[in-house]
């Protein structure tokens, strides 16, 4: 084996760059160093995007970065960055932005990417490829060895030869900088329910075939239509059975982890019998948020059962000691992908009674993975014992194979902390405590809430990540709208004047750092950040909510409770901008599609004024079940509301042995309501 020095991956602060550390591949950095270095060598730049818990990214590292002869060409004609596509989302964005220019299809990971020197730009571009050619991909080599020699005979003039590359990014700003127009109403959320219906999966619920996503973005948006029909008097009880049918097929299926709860990424089948055996943050945080809405819809003792284990996953497996939470759970172990996972009849036989045993067979069936292959209702009934004794059965199986499955080798957990899905987490946490009313869900919130601020939030700017005491870049669009978002949540479980002064400047930073003042909208990078190729302004969902969306919603329920037109106009201009693309493509913008029902609508706040203990009752009250549309803030009579805040210092409670409600239409805010029982009747859901 050749020789060779460490790289310059060792220190950085992603755990995915320092996986490739040792790699032979003499790697960088995305920085001025490498960039420069590329211009004063004239090599082109070999750009590889991943993340550590990507199954491709592991294989081609094994295959062809960890490889001599490989590495030895990448190093002799590139200089090699290595990119954590999660620390940073904007060279993602960009460079799978130009793959769907280039080749007409998603991207996806690894990236694989070769850029010129001068300009930075792709002229060819990929995603993942063998070491041996296989399936009409070439082989790895094979394409580094031509791209170089192509490099070697027309590099000087590359730049000049990607000009439709160019003009397509120039078109793509172009399209986004379209002049807003001037109506807007309610079609589009009924174009978007048509849409979602005309993907769904009515066997095994879910969207498209395999492999198969959860698309929570849809899901809620289903969830938020039917309310808006029921609220109407005119349910669409297919809209809700869509949400229920997908959240209970995937509960019960293989794409959840039966023994130590979590979503895992997707289903490679489209019954959702075999995962991709990743879990991200992202998912199952929106996954919880969407069950225990469901649950108040349904009632469904499945739902409940995935709520209680998935929340008390994200307190004990996900968030760590220090409060914020972790990004991802890795595929692959030592023993293979999914190892960790995958169970022997022998092995379960072994680790059980043999009541739990043929208890276990029946339930989970004899397979590899588990899935639920009875209900517990027919298997009580077969076994003529009550479903409450049934139940201890299984969780005395589970608990034992948890325990002998926590003696393998775990899949390795990245454990950075991103504000933009840590905001989700937090949200998701806070849904948990108004739902179960309990304690150690708050807690959770708030040892999150104070990881960030203390960690992530430095000299009044928001970064994006952290890890082993240090933060990466300044955050992006989606970390502040998340984290926005995640306070605003928690301001309705509990009344912090901290926690609202902090959502008040985090919103300032939103205006002043992202906004597009003169056409609407938010761009995905700040005005004091590095602009690669072009600056994205991204409307629709894509595993994650959309921060143009959440920045709407968001804007637009602070302006109603501050009487702000700073934020009610950011709103509406952005909702003007993007019109176009909510009346062409609907379906994959959810969020600003609620976001519009907010502004053409507006939403119920309810400001409750008391003293703390007496309005706890009321709040509770007005919080019952699912209303996407009520947001109720209890702010304790003793709080001493700022200044600056005047129009909600206008909400009063002149007797503190009374308490005085406040129901706000747009800006306009009722007179105070006093009367519990007049409470009672105007909070009625339906």
């Amino acid at each position: 084996m050749i020789p060779h020095l460490k790289n310059h991956l060792a220190e950085a602060t992603s755990l995915y760059l320092r996986q490739h550390a040792d790699d032979p591949v003499d790697w960088y950095v995305w920085g001025d160093e490498a960039l420069q270095l590329a211009k004063e060598q004239n090599k082109p730049i070999f750009l590889s995007i991943g993340y550590s818990a990507c199954h491709w990214c592991h294989v081609m590292a094994k295959e062809s970065f960890r490889d001599e002869e490989t590495a030895k060409w990448l190093n002799q004609y590139f200089i090699c960055i290595k990119v954590d596509a999660q620390e940073r989302p904007d060279l993602d964005k960009v460079y799978q932005t130009a793959y769907q220019l280039m080749h007409q299809e998603p991207g996806g990971w690894p990236l694989t990417a070769m850029l010129t020197p001068g300009q930075h730009l792709p002229f060819f571009i990929g995603t993942y490829f063998p070491k041996v050619s296989a399936n009409g991909m070439p082989s790895f080599i094979d394409v580094i060895t031509q791209v170089a020699h192509y490099y070697q005979q027309h590099g000087s003039t590359l730049d000049q030869h990607q000009a439709p590359l160019l003009m397509a990014f120039s078109i793509l700003n172009e399209v986004i900088r379209q002049p807003p127009i001037d109506s807007m109403n309610d079609r589009p959320i009924t174009i978007a329910r048509i849409e979602w219906e005309g993907d769904y999966d009515e066997v095994y619920g879910g969207f498209g075939s395999s492999p198969k996503f959860p698309h929570p973005s849809f899901l809620n948006g289903l969830m938020y239509y039917w309310y808006l029909t029921k609220r109407q008097n005119e349910e669409d009880h297919n809209a809700l059975k869509m949400v229920c049918t997908t959240l209970e097929k995937m509960a019960s299926s293989g794409v959840y982890d039966h023994i130590g709860s979590g979503f895992f990424r997707y289903a490679v089948d489209v019954a959702w019998k075999m995962p991709h055996f990743e879990k991200m943050l992202y998912d199952n945080a929106q996954l919880l948020t969407l069950c225990v809405n469901s649950y108040q819809c349904v009632a469904d003792p499945l739902l409940r059962r995935v709520v209680d284990d998935l929340s008390d996953w994200m307190l004990t497996e996900a968030q760590s000691d220090e409060g914020g939470f972790y990004s991802t759970w890795d595929s692959d172990t030592k023993e293979g992908e999914g190892a960790y996972y995958l169970w022997s009849q022998q092995e379960v036989k072994e680790a059980l009674s043999p009541n739990e045993y043929q208890v276990v067979k029946q339930y989970w069936g004899e397979q590899k993975h588990f899935r639920i292959a009875e209900p517990i209702s027919k298997i009580a009934d077969q076994n003529k014992i009550s479903i409450q004794e049934l139940e201890g059965i299984i969780e005395s199986a589970r608990l034992k194979l948890f325990k002998k499955r926590k003696n393998r080798t775990k899949p390795v957990c990245d454990k950075k902390i991103l504000a933009s899905w840590n905001g989700l987490a937090i949200k998701a946490v806070v849904q948990c405590a108004i739902f179960f009313k309990d304690l150690k869900h708050k807690k959770s919130a708030e040892k999150a809430l104070e990881f960030i601020y203390k960690n992530l939030y430095k000299e009044g700017r928001l970064y994006t990540s952290y890890e082993d005491g240090k933060c990466a870049t300044k955050a992006y669009l989606e970390d502040y709208t998340h984290l926005i978002d995640a306070l605003l949540s928690y301001l309705q479980l509990e009344w912090n004047e901290s926690y609202f002064q902090w959502v008040t400047e985090l919103s300032d930073q939103l205006l002043n750092l992202f906004e597009d003042e003169k056409m609407g909208g938010f761009y995905f990078t700040g005005s004091d950040q590095e602009i690669v190729l072009f600056r994205p302004k991204p409307l629709a969902e894509d595993s994650t909510p959309s921060g143009n969306g959440i920045a709407a919603q968001c804007l637009l329920i602070l302006g109603y409770i501050l009487g702000d037109i700073r934020y009610l106009t950011a709103a509406e201009k952005t909702l003007r901008f993007a019109d176009y693309h909510l009346h062409h493509q609907a379906e994959i913008h959810g969020s600003l599609l609620i976001a519009l029902q907010y502004f053409l609508h507006p939403p119920e706040i309810i400001i409750i004024r008391g003293e703390k203990e007496l309005a706890q009752e009321w709040k509770e009250i007005a919080q019952k079940g699912y209303n996407p549309r009520r947001f109720v803030f209890n702010i304790p009579s003793e709080v001493s509301l700022s200044k600056k805040w005047s129009f909600l210092e206008k909400t009063t409670n002149p007797n503190k042995d009374s308490v005085s409600t406040y129901f706000y239409d747009g800006i306009q805010c009722s007179q105070p309501v006093t009367s519990l029982e007049i409470f009672k009747e105007k909070t009625k859901t339906f």
